[in-house]
């Protein structure tokens, strides 16, 4: 690891240490089922950093194996609520694929395929290639682990920051036929406050100052309509989440889902700016 990710995930865990004694506080004064799932989102946290730091510190293969855990999971999640039932051993196959092409710098390589798969598996599971597989594989490809840990910090804090601010001042929903709960006040304090995150780190990136922020509002705002997108996907499937795999989160899907979208437009962005 460089010194500029030691800094970062010393900050992490100084933020994780924080929010477990803030659980742990909460959890004694004001038990409540709350207050249990908001300790079992911390511990989850806890164990998601630290397999991402030992991940890092394998190098690009160990993340680019991580990846293609997460990845295969989520398709898993995604595929076992088919309609059409789980499909077979070869349209998993796609993930070992995909994550060998990028270990050796052919990501965009997918791109003659999707079609083929298309054609082949219909909409439904080409979506689920397209979403799990081929845009998830994109972010072990930003070529530096920094660009790589800006990316994950930024958009899944706004994840989080959008359901904070939701719960305290969120008003208006901003798409109530798909997912309630999400709110114009929440997806404008996420956006922002991630956004600020993102300058705060802009010396991971080539950005610059201005950069990291025009990148941090579109990377945040494109990652809330991905979530938007999976939850629309579920609602059509009558589901609450994708699974159980990671305690307080749900499903691995329900975690990375916002990561999916901004994936390969955020690569595109780095070749632009490099």
């Amino acid at each position: 690891m460089t010194p500029a990710i030691e800094s970062v995930f010393m900050g992490l865990f100084a933020v994780l240490t924080l929010a477990t004694v803030v659980g742990w506080w909460l959890g004694r004064k004001r038990p409540s089922r709350a207050s249990e799932n908001l300790k079992a989102r911390i511990y989850s946290w806890w164990v998601m950093i630290l397999v991402g730091g030992l991940a890092m510190l394998l190098g690009h293969y160990g993340v680019v194996l991580l990846f293609a855990g997460l990845a295969w999971f989520a398709l898993k999640e995604y595929s076992s609520s088919d309609p059409k039932g789980e499909p077979g051993a070869l349209y998993f196959a796609a993930v070992p694929v995909q994550f060998v092409l990028v270990a050796f710098g052919q990501e965009w390589a997918a791109l003659l395929l999707i079609p083929i798969a298309g054609f082949v598996y219909g909409r439904e599971r080409w979506l689920g290639l397209l979403l799990c597989v081929y845009c998830l594989s994109f972010i072990p490809a930003y070529g530096k682990a920094e660009s790589m840990l800006f990316f994950v910090l930024v958009v899944q804090a706004s994840d989080v920051l959008q359901y904070i601010w939701g719960n305290l001042i969120g008003r208006h929903p901003i798409a109530p036929r798909i997912s309630p709960s999400k709110t114009i006040e929440g997806l404008a304090g996420g956006m922002a406050n991630a956004t600020a995150l993102g300058v705060w780190l802009h010396d991971l990136t080539p950005f610059g100052i201005m950069g990291a922020v025009w990148v941090g509002l579109i990377i945040t705002f494109v990652g809330f309509l991905s979530g938007l997108v999976f939850s629309a996907i579920k609602r059509e499937r009558k589901l609450k989440d994708w699974g159980r795999a990671i305690a307080g989160h749900g499903g691995v899907l329900d975690r990375v889902d916002s990561l999916c979208l901004p994936a390969p437009l955020f690569c595109w962005l780095l070749q632009r700016y490099s």
